[in-house]
């Protein structure tokens, strides 16, 4: 050690800052939280980073040991590279006073996830991230007693000392989250201009290195997983691209960063076009938030990608590709972690399914933003997340997520299925429809209507009813052309002819395929009640209908009307109340219409927190579907393509896909195949996963009147 280096320094680690890095109210690192009884991993990791200062900057071969000592032989940080360091940590770190400012800064810079802080600050905890609210306490002149209290060594550095101190704390990028690829290219932009040259260098090289190299030090903290070979030479392409002043923009300088991790991984971005580096882009990011350094990690990632889910893979593409500058991007917080304790408890598959699911429920969290136009970054906090996936409190089958807005953070909260299964349900008599003729009816048309028809077909198989005709109820906004004969006021015949007018999915049509062997179908133009009653009147006379059953899937039905203080839901039932309400005035004595059903099939897609009672009030009985009954439903919807074989062509529903995941005995947090664009539209994107429980399997029918009754405003 050289003369220079032997110089006697305060001892770091009997200051009293250590004290809010112990406890049960440090927000610990996801990863570093295994055990809930832990309450020093904070303290750890941080001694990692301060053992890591001393070894780079003291240098020799006992403190290169030291360092590397956890390291795998493959990633091992080189001699020369260690050697490079420590020639640079010792030219940026002259004196005494110097290196006292990086081991103070190494103490406290994580000392944010200490709720003590929010407490004193009078600050709520989820509101900022735990960066933020240190920046706060070291810069504002409001809290000057809570930063003496709180980090009183502070005042006792020499001024220069303290002016460093909060400039590196005034530079908002997160090295970290740019060299793991957590943040998009608007991270680059939290670099103040005025900084000091050597604030600069301080945070990106010594604090963000160091920071780095305590990731994994809750485990061992005399030695560093992280600061190894790939992550080094990672660290020096970083500091170029954010040092280069060649670059037009940051987002140009993000892409160099990404095109060299590319190369690392062995890919080669510029001979491919623009899909292809779309979905190459977002693998390198995913591989950097995994830590992956190899091309053989890289390769086995690639072919966990290639087989997802589409929507998955649109979702996992767009969301990876979104900048912040030009756009309106997500900052996954924590999201390395989160990867990293899915994958190795679960698997990648798990990992990346998982993380399209909070990135799509951020997204629909920061809807408005991002209709607005509004470009920048939201910021979607996944640490408690990630802690319940490491302590085995949660599993990622069991963690539909929503996000809601605190201050500057989407804060997710898990939902919790409304219904579970409906075991104890009375069944339902079903010899009574038997040799009758059916009228079903699509309450709230498209899917809805293909249910009807699904529905028909059960009851035949199971019953021996009768199929005479399908209706499906659509408002009056969805034109057709060529119909075919008009029955009533607002009811028409639809045929193989028969094609949509405008821009929508006109499913009704693939009912009437072929021409042969179905039963006839009609479309009612309109869901207004006494149109649907005299239409549906005239209707069952023409067809010798003999019982009505009106059918809604997912159960919105179960909605109280909007009159009613329970009402304020997020769906909008409404056309299903009023063609309920249709339903039930019929019946009467001048009808040849025996009864009025209302069936719902799949409980708990659409349906309230409420619909057990409801279903229980209306008397609702159980239908049991048995094998041979998911079998013809499977088969019927292999037949129309309604199976998610189909799904870009324009062959879809949300309902009838979960139904099916339901019947196929699927559990759980599932992705439904619906097409790329619903599922990454900013106007109205559609959720893929839904939280499938053994409830929307079922089916279950009661008297339309009472069920009317029931929902009805009152």
């Amino acid at each position: 050690m050289s003369e220079l280096h032997q110089v006697a320094v305060f001892d770091v680690n009997s200051l009293p800052e250590w004290q809010l890095l112990v406890g049960a109210d440090v927000a610990a690192t996801p990863e570093a939280v295994k055990e809930q009884t832990d309450l020093e991993a904070e303290k750890r990791r941080t001694q990692c980073s301060l053992n890591c200062l001393t070894y780079l900057y003291e240098g020799g071969d006992a403190n290169y040991a030291a360092l590397t000592a956890v390291q795998a032989d493959v990633v091992r940080l080189e001699r020369a590279q260690f050697d490079e360091l420590h020639d640079w940590f010792a030219e940026t770190i002259p004196d005494e006073e110097t290196y006292q400012t990086v081991q103070y800064i190494m103490l406290i810079h994580d000392l944010g996830k200490s709720s003590k802080l929010f407490d004193e600050m009078g600050v709520d905890r989820q509101s900022v991230d735990h960066d933020q609210i240190l920046t706060d306490l070291l810069q504002a002149s409001e809290h000057e007693t809570q930063r003496a209290d709180l980090v009183p060594t502070l005042h006792e550095l020499s001024e220069e000392q303290q002016r460093l101190v909060k400039d590196v704390f005034r530079v908002q990028l997160n090295f970290g989250q740019f060299l793991q690829a957590e943040a998009p290219a608007a991270a680059l932009e939290g670099v103040p201009s005025d900084l000091d040259p050597r604030a600069k260098d301080v945070f990106y090289i010594m604090h963000a290195m160091l920071d780095i190299a305590g990731v994994v030090g809750h485990k061992n903290p005399d030695s560093s997983v992280i600061l190894n070979s790939p992550t080094y030479m990672s660290m020096v392409r970083a500091h170029v691209a954010l040092a280069n002043d060649e670059f037009a923009n940051n987002v140009d300088r993000y892409d160099a960063y990404l095109g060299y991790r590319a190369e690392q991984f062995g890919v080669a971005m510029e001979t491919m076009d623009e899909q292809q580096k779309a979905e190459a882009k977002a693998q390198v990011r995913l591989a950097c938030m995994l830590r992956y350094a190899t091309p053989e990690e890289f390769g086995e990632l690639h072919e966990v990608f290639e087989q997802l889910d589409v929507p998955v893979k649109a979702i996992l593409t767009t969301e990876l590709n979104r900048d912040g500058i030009n756009d309106r991007a997500t900052l996954p917080y924590y999201a390395p972690a989160m990867l990293k304790a899915l994958s190795e408890n679960w698997d990648v598959t798990t990992a990346c399914t998982y993380f399209a699911h909070a990135l799509q429920e951020a997204h629909i969290a920061d809807r408005e933003a991002r209709l607005a136009g509004q470009t920048g970054m939201v910021t979607a906090e996944l640490g408690d997340l990630t802690r319940a996936f490491n302590q085995g409190t949660l599993e990622p089958a069991h963690a539909n997520i929503r996000f809601a807005a605190k201050g500057e953070m989407l804060i997710p909260s898990v939902v919790q299925p409304d219904l579970a299964n409906f075991e104890a349900s009375p069944l339902f008599e079903g010899e009574s429809l038997r040799g009758k003729r059916l009228l079903l009816v699509g309450m709230g048309g498209g899917s809805d209507g293909m249910q009807a028809a699904m529905l028909g077909k059960l009851l035949e198989q199971k019953y021996g009813a009768v199929t005479s005709g399908i209706v499906s109820v659509r408002t009056g906004d969805k034109p057709l052309l060529d119909l075919g004969r008009r029955v009533s006021t607002a009811t028409n015949e639809i045929t193989s002819a028969t094609a949509a007018q405008g821009d929508w999915r006109f499913l009704e049509k693939i009912l009437v395929e072929g021409d042969q062997g179905h039963p006839p179908v009609f479309m009612l133009h309109s869901a207004e009640a006494a149109t649907v009653t005299a239409n549906l009147r005239e209707l069952a006379e023409d067809v010798g209908a003999e019982i009505v059953i009106g059918v809604d899937t997912g159960g919105d039905s179960l909605y109280l009307a909007a009159a009613d203080e329970h009402s304020q839901v997020a769906t909008t039932p409404d056309q299903d109340h009023s063609v309920l309400e249709g339903l039930a005035a019929l019946g009467g004595e001048e009808d040849a219409i025996e009864r009025t059903l209302s069936v719902v099939i799949a409980p708990g897609i659409d349906s309230p927190d409420y619909a057990r009672e409801m279903l229980a009030d209306a008397r609702a009985a159980r239908v049991v579907v048995d094998d041979l009954s998911v079998a013809l439903v499977e088969e019927t919807y292999r037949g129309w393509r309604m199976d998610g074989s189909a799904s870009e062509e324009g062959r879809y529903g949300k309902t009838p896909f979960a139904w099916l995941k339901a019947l196929e005995g699927q559990r759980g947090l599932t992705v439904l195949p619906l097409p790329a664009a619903n599922v990454i539209s900013t106007v109205n994107p559609w959720r893929t996963f839904v939280d499938i429980v053994p409830a929307m399997a079922e089916i279950f029918v009661m008297d339309a009147g009472r069920h009317q009754a029931l929902v009805a405003p009152r």
